[in-house]
């Protein structure tokens, strides 16, 4: 045997030894939390496919970064032969090395957050939500112990409390691996000062959150919206409000009712995420809101046809006709 057939061997045994341990690993947490991976892995391949990739997938895959240039277009073909998550618990193996390796570094470091679904009616929530407004799935953002310790000291001897904060779907992904900054605050921050704007009514962030498509083998639905519950540390230096009797609070008494302004991030973290899939009935709605001068255009032409019908000499002629008829029907 010589060197080249060697060298060739051993590159054979070590990729299936990297295949066999990637295997383990996406299998292992996938029996284990599948709800959870299949959002996570809706975020990164929302944020993956949108036209601002390079502001939303961070952090980016490192193997998919050449001298300092990112390789999206090769890793959104990939990305493009993941299939469902549940074909891939049960037959693992039918995945490349290449999936199976982005799949465990998005899924299986152990310092990084995970996503567990949970019950809605376990959650507290900052304001009583109507059932109409109830999300379909609920997530808990769990922080690795490091993480939740800072939090904790960070935190100190000061009260939290929740509120809820709408984006963009695909600025999720980066909101979970970098937290919530500033520069997504988006027109908000140019009406009322920089910060991270969070409320205690969530349909007030639901108008900030529209419906974005999502991963088409996802089991939450290709079409969803995501309000995020976020934890927020009481601390009236970097936490702004509009109240009268905390004047100190506010930012040139413009913030509306309702709403905090978060002017420092490391006061701010994901607490849960509510999940909604778009119904049909959404969808009818949100045409409708979305196209309502024309629908009030239509309705009034409508209207004048109707006064018009009535009124002038062709509903008379049908009357006319219709009375013939009944009138015959009964003489026969």
């Amino acid at each position: 045997m010589n060197d080249e057939n060697i060298e060739m061997e051993t590159r054979n045994m070590n990729d299936k030894c990297d295949t066999n341990s990637h295997t383990e690993g996406v299998s292992s947490v996938l029996r284990d939390n599948i709800y959870g991976c299949d959002l996570m892995l809706c975020l990164f391949l929302t944020a993956l496919q949108s036209y601002r990739v390079d502001t939303c997938l961070r952090p980016f895959p490192s193997r998919y970064i050449h001298d300092s240039h990112k390789d999206v277009d090769s890793l959104r073909n990939l990305c493009d032969k993941i299939p469902s998550l549940e074909t891939i618990s049960k037959y693992p193996r039918m995945c490349s090395v290449e999936i199976l390796e982005l799949l465990k570094w998005l899924l299986c470091q152990k310092d990084h957050l995970s996503l567990r679904k949970v019950n809605f009616n376990k959650v507290k929530v900052p304001t009583t939500i109507k059932k109409c407004y109830q999300p379909y799935y609920t997530y808990e953002v769990i922080y690795p112990s490091k993480t939740e310790e800072a939090w904790q000291k960070r935190r100190n001897d000061r009260n939290s409390f929740l509120a809820y904060h709408g984006s963009q779907l695909d600025n999720f992904y980066s909101i979970l691996k970098v937290g919530l900054q500033h520069n997504l605050s988006g027109d908000k921050a140019l009406l009322f000062g920089k910060g991270i704007y969070v409320t205690s009514e969530i349909t007030i962030s639901m108008s900030y959150a529209p419906f974005g498509l999502s991963w088409k083998n996802s089991m939450l639905g290709n079409k969803i919206s995501i309000i995020a519950v976020c934890e927020v540390i009481n601390n009236p230096e970097k936490v702004k409000c509009k109240a009268e009797k905390y004047t100190q609070r506010t930012i040139h008494g413009d913030i509306p009712d309702k709403y905090f302004v978060v002017t420092d991030s490391d006061m701010i973290r994901l607490k849960y995420l509510f999940v909604y899939k778009e119904s049909t009935v959404a969808v009818i709605e949100s045409w409708l809101v979305r196209n309502l001068m024309l629908v009030l255009i239509c309705l009034y032409v409508f209207i004048l046809f109707c006064i018009g019908f009535f009124q002038g000499p062709t509903w008379r002629k049908v009357q006319r006709y219709l009375y013939n008829e009944l009138l015959s029907d009964v003489l026969t």
